[in-house]
């Protein structure tokens, strides 16, 4: 199931602010077997890696900054920010296949 990269943003900030150097992110493509069977289209696996890339700097500028405005291919922000950001960088892990 795909997740809005703001709500992700905001919902880590928060974790991340309630307990600082405890949290993580961990993101990846998705998973047609968990996808498919909920109506979901299946995009190309370039989309799916574009769409990954897209949304961590979205999330990443969430946490830094205040009044993000992003208009991406994939995902727009107009104005939004998060009042309560995590108080130390989290570490975001990318999930990977192959070499």
């Amino acid at each position: 199931m795909r997740y809005n990269p703001a709500v992700v943003a905001q919902v880590f900030a928060t974790l991340g602010y309630m307990f600082p150097g405890r949290i993580f992110l961990g993101l990846g493509r998705g998973e047609s077997l968990n996808e498919v069977p909920t109506g979901a289209s299946w995009p190309s696996n370039q989309e799916r890696f574009e769409r990954l890339k897209e949304a961590i700097k979205l999330i990443k500028l969430l946490w830094m900054e205040d009044w993000v405005t992003f208009l991406g291919k994939y995902y727009q922000v107009k104005d939004s920010n998060l009042y309560t950001k995590p108080l130390q960088p989290i570490l975001v892990f990318v999930a990977g296949i192959g070499p």
